[in-house]
């Protein structure tokens, strides 16, 4: 079934990930949180990005949620 070749692809790509074998972060140009979309879409429109990620929500790093 296709439903559970699709589900052992992506475990499969998330161990390789996990282990090194599977660079994703360095294919991300920028990150933007949601609030800056426009500058990340014109950041591409502009070819001075290839792949820009959104951030939907930005981790609080204080400590505290």
């Amino acid at each position: 079934m296709a439903t559970s070749t699709i589900r052992i692809g992506i475990l499969e790509l998330i161990s390789k990930q996990q282990s090194g074998e599977l660079l994703l972060d360095e294919l991300i140009t920028c990150t933007y949180p949601i609030d800056q979309i426009n500058e990340a879409i014109d950041s591409a429109k502009n070819g001075h990005a290839v792949r820009n990620m959104i951030l939907f929500h930005q981790a609080d790093t204080t400590g505290t949620n």
